[in-house]
């Protein structure tokens, strides 16, 4: 007697999240933000940065007094530390983690518009200093690392309109091509498609700029829902998705008006959202970094209207979806009865997630244990003469 045997009717993967998540289901948590430790040194426009093992680095800033303290806080003991001062205070510099591991800190004002870049090394806390800007960028400038290990500077008060990339390797900067329009009080992210995007900025802009540094061409990404500036800015570790943690909508410092609005772009759906709630805290001039410690992005000082210590965190880990996989098992097969049947399939998962999984060949048995090995797995059965 023949058989058909219908594969997507008998195999079912069952996948077991890190986290024990049913299929395809967001956790039950709702999302709430959390006060922790104050910064030691209240402080406003500071630079502020995570490093390789999760702790946040708070650097210069201005009280108002210029500073040059460099704070470190520990999320897995809520506690804060001191490190090495940075060779020179600065407030509204630029800030961002490199490929090594270590921290740069370029342009921001002293006195003046700045083009200086200052390394500093968390595994032996020092300093050194690079080569200087062509260009000042100066206060409120912005920038990332691209996926070539290089710095892209993005505008700033003394240079707004251009794009600086420094090179660790050779301690060198050249020029991309320059932005469409200038920026300053601005954020930068590097999203997972290895693109820029260059968002608000003075004034209360709401515009988003794309770089794409694989052809050196800029072009127009979705507005943000309303114009933001002097804001905080958090990437997640996968770069899918950045938050814009809402500060102001006017240039002068300490000035009024204070949002708490935080609004979050997907990068594969292009689309910005308003996240719920809002930060307990309005202000502006504040800043902020995402650690994997905690799982949390933590926003920290600013003012409103004096300058804060205030230090808030939002669990957004925990907010994580745990997709289903999708299962390929092959086509149906026709066999004889008293013949064995055999087939390879596999299955793709966007998480990071670890799989059980079961088959029902449909003769009355019931589901038993399958073992994928990685994304894939055998199937075997011997259907019986006169087999239900």
């Amino acid at each position: 007697m023949i058989r058909k045997v219908s594969i997507p009717a008998i195999v079912a993967l069952v996948m077991a999240a890190v986290l024990s998540l049913p299929q395809g289901t967001a956790t039950a948590q709702t999302p709430s933000w959390a006060t922790l430790a104050g910064i030691p040194t209240a402080r406003a426009q500071a630079s502020v940065a995570t490093d390789s093992s999760g702790k946040i680095h708070v650097i210069g800033g201005y009280t108002p007094t210029l500073l040059a303290s460099h704070q470190v806080y520990d999320p897995a003991s809520d506690t804060w530390s001191t490190a090495a001062a940075i060779p020179g205070a600065t407030r509204a510099a630029g800030i961002a983690v490199g490929p090594d591991g270590d921290i740069y800190v370029f342009g921001g004002y002293r006195s003046g518009q700045l083009s200086s870049i200052y390394r500093y090394d968390p595994d032996t806390n020092t300093w050194t200093s690079g080569s200087s800007m062509p260009f000042p960028a100066g206060w409120e400038t912005a920038g990332e690392f691209g996926s070539d290990g290089k710095l892209y500077v993005f505008g700033g008060e003394g240079a707004q309109t251009k794009l600086q990339i420094y090179d660790p390797a050779g301690n060198s900067w050249s020029l991309g091509t320059n932005l469409p329009s200038g920026r300053l009080q601005h954020g930068a992210f590097r999203g997972s498609d290895g693109r820029f995007y260059i968002v608000g900025g003075r004034y209360g802009a709401d515009t988003n700029l794309i770089y794409d540094p694989s052809t050196n061409l800029w072009s127009t990404g979705p507005s943000l829902p309303t114009g933001a500036s002097s804001f905080g800015q958090a990437t997640t570790p996968a770069r899918d998705s950045f938050y814009v943690i809402r500060g102001s909508n006017t240039y002068g410092n300490l000035q009024s008006p204070y949002f708490n609005t935080v609004f979050v772009f997907d990068v594969a759906l292009q689309s910005w959202t308003t996240f719920t709630p809002s930060l307990p805290t309005a202000r502006r001039e504040l800043s902020a970094a995402y650690s994997a410690t905690d799982g949390s992005i933590h926003v920290l000082g600013g003012s409103n209207p004096g300058i804060l210590s205030t230090h808030e965190a939002l669990a957004v880990a925990a907010l994580a979806t745990n997709e289903v996989p999708v299962v390929n098992a092959g086509a149906d097969a026709i066999i004889d009865e008293g013949d064995t049947f055999s087939q390879s399939g596999s299955f793709t998962d966007p998480d990071a997630d670890t799989w059980s999984a079961t088959v029902d060949y449909k003769e009355g048995a019931g589901a038993q244990t399958l073992a994928p090995a990685g994304k894939s797995f055998a199937l075997s059965n011997l259907y019986e003469q006169n087999g239900v």
